[in-house]
């Protein structure tokens, strides 16, 4: 189960969140603090950090400058978090294109959840069926 999963800039303005049952939501946003200082910063080649009890993953949109960030519970293994980031990554580029590319995306922020909470069900259920 995500605990949380996040769209921002590298600049650091979010686009969008979602908050899975993720109870210690500051634990979690400092999660992906120090998992963004250590991958983006830092230089780290990898794009996987763990906080404490928590693991997060980046995948880095260099093009639109984007950061997709997803945190777990680091004792669950879910083997669809690529899946579910890339998939995440393609639908919002896709859909927000033009939007990215002139700014105004910053300002007039975007209503990403409907497509967001699709994209998850559907991984989810894949996932499952393949169990």
């Amino acid at each position: 189960m995500l605990e949380l999963f996040s769209i921002f800039t590298k600049g650091g303005i979010v686009l969008f969140y979602f908050q899975g049952a993720c109870t210690q939501f500051l634990t979690s946003a400092e999660a992906v603090n120090e998992a963004v200082k250590s991958i983006l910063v830092q230089g780290s080649s990898s794009n996987s950090h763990n906080y404490k009890n928590l693991s997060i993953q980046l995948k880095l949109d260099n093009e639109f400058e984007l950061v997709f960030a997803v945190v777990v519970q680091k004792m669950l293994q879910l083997s669809y978090l690529d899946k579910l980031l890339d998939s995440i990554h393609l639908e919002f580029r896709d859909r927000y294109k033009n939007e990215l590319r002139d700014g105004s995306l910053w300002i007039n922020g975007c209503d990403f959840n409907t497509e967001f909470s699709e994209i998850l069900n559907q991984i989810e259920m894949e996932h499952r069926a393949a169990d």
